[in-house]
């Protein structure tokens, strides 16, 4: 109403609305009246305004009342942590959620970790608003909030960037689960390969499917990729190409102790990703008790920043890469040895298949749910790693040959084995020259005498193998031999 200020005939027009209360034939003043209409338009007496409104969030409600001379009155009431955890679920729609105790957000496309207090008030503000935050007694702080979203957030195991086939349990992933595809894209990329033999082509395509497969945890061997003919044959290229499908690899080295390695693959970044890589490796006998134990262990435990002690679930497939595989007993059954042979390279070639994982990666990820769900082949028997054989190997294109050449080429490549025959061999000749025959007599040797003779023996093997690691690598001065587990520098001399 306008009036041109004239409030005597405002207050006049209020009254005939009804506003205002006449005593003795006059009007109340103005500013009673204007009092009685801003009280018409304010909320009932005592409403509260709740914690989080489309503009924000706030750790307080704020209650309106209003008193006997129709003065409204604001007060602050902090909020419980139970209510403010509803607030916060409710604004966000039950985000953050969390792996252990580490709280993470898929935003964007994408997984962000939440590793401090400031970092998810930063994601609040963005994604709710601002937040109003009370310093006042009683208040929750934001520390600890934090705190208790990092303990009752919802819970996974893990979190992943593409699907598992078959899904595994409790684990959030961003990237849903496609139908199966009729294998096109999978055999165009496996074209990009130089594989040595059919059998090694189908080895490649295990690693792939390993990549995706959702077995349980330590159930996975490790795929070594060597070549009969030296360097340059895009070992490395392979083992690479398969991590990018998934998202890239994180690299490792031989020197690296195992609590490094543990510590960075249940960092925030490695986290989502699924095959780690130790690439040329320069030893013609490679053991590695810890490593072994990591392969098939059920969970990876360590220490993670801003978190303390954390795990995963160990659904990690381990690429190795070296020339003239020789392993130990331990190491070798834990392998899957995959040749190749001389590339056929183009100026483009690596260019032109990262490329092409890129642009053709639904496709190839939909190839690949086909494969883990065709039918599975009888195999005529199972390995050390039977729920791999029957959910990754009896699906293959030639799943009994396949077989066959694996347990071949473990054998072959089984240095503890080939060490064993030496020195059986070894004390065999020494006891026939003192005119016993190794297949009828039983001779007893003293355990002194025995521990001399195979000192010899395996000094002996040892000084064999620098050779052997000299002639292999005449130009790397850090050319390394593992014995036992132990790794030891070897220089040229």
């Amino acid at each position: 109403m306008h009036h041109g200020g004239d409030h005597s005939a405002a207050c006049k027009a209020l009254a005939s609305e009804g506003f205002g209360e006449q005593r003795g034939g006059g009007s109340r003043t103005a500013k009673a009246t204007a009092r009685e209409a801003d009280r018409a338009r304010k909320p009932a007496n005592g409403s509260e305004r709740q914690g989080s409104t489309k503009s924000g969030i706030a750790n307080f409600v704020v209650s309106s009342a209003t008193d006997a001379d129709g003065k409204t009155k604001n007060t602050q009431r902090p909020m419980d942590m139970r209510e403010l955890l509803g607030v916060v679920k409710g604004a966000t729609n039950d985000w953050p959620r969390r792996v252990g105790r580490a709280m993470f957000i898929h935003a964007d496309d994408a997984i962000t970790w939440l590793e401090t207090a400031n970092a998810m008030f930063g994601w609040l503000g963005s994604a709710v608003g601002t937040a109003r935050w009370s310093k006042a007694i009683g208040c929750i702080t934001k520390g600890e909030l934090f705190a208790e979203l990092r303990r009752k957030g919802k819970d996974y195991r893990a979190v992943e960037l593409h699907p598992r086939v078959p899904s595994l349990s409790n684990v959030y992933c961003t990237y849903p689960t496609p139908e199966p595809g009729d294998g096109t894209a999978l055999r165009e990329l496996l074209d990009c390969f130089s594989p040595a033999t059919p059998i090694d082509r189908d080895l490649i395509q295990a690693a792939f499917m390993t990549g995706m497969w959702g077995g349980p945890s330590g159930s996975r061997p490790a795929f070594v990729f060597t070549s009969d003919l030296g360097r340059g044959k895009g070992k490395t290229t392979v083992a690479q190409m398969v991590g990018r499908l998934f998202g890239g690899t994180i690299d490792f080295s031989t020197k690296d102790s195992i609590n490094d390695i543990k510590e960075r693959l249940l960092s925030s970044e490695a986290s989502v990703k699924r095959i780690a890589l130790i690439d040329n490796i320069k030893s013609l006998r490679f053991s590695w008790g810890d490593l072994e134990g990591l392969i098939t262990s059920d969970e990876i435990n360590g220490r993670k920043m801003y978190v303390g002690d954390a795990s995963r679930p160990n659904t990690m497939t381990w690429f190795l890469t070296l020339n003239g595989a020789s392993l130990s007993t331990d190491m070798a059954q834990r392998s899957i040895l995959v040749k190749v042979k001389n590339p056929k390279r183009t100026a483009t070639w690596e260019e032109d298949t990262r490329r092409f994982i890129e642009d053709r990666r639904d496709q190839i990820i939909a190839d690949l749910v086909g494969c883990l769900r065709a039918e599975q082949y009888e195999l005529p028997r199972y390995s050390r790693w039977a729920t791999w054989d029957r959910g990754v190997l009896s699906r293959l294109p030639e799943p009994a040959e396949a077989q066959k050449v694996i347990l071949e080429r473990q054998a072959e490549c089984d240095a503890e084995a080939e060490d064993n025959s030496i020195i059986e061999e070894h004390f065999g000749k020494q006891i026939e020259r003192l005119g016993y025959a190794t297949d009828r007599d039983e001779v007893f040797i003293p355990s002194e005498t025995a521990a001399q003779k195979l000192y010899r023996v395996i000094d002996a093997l040892r000084c064999e193998m620098d050779n052997r690691v000299f002639r292999e690598h005449p130009a790397d001065a850090s050319a390394r031999v593992c014995y036992g587990g132990e790794t030891s520098g070897v220089e040229n001399g």
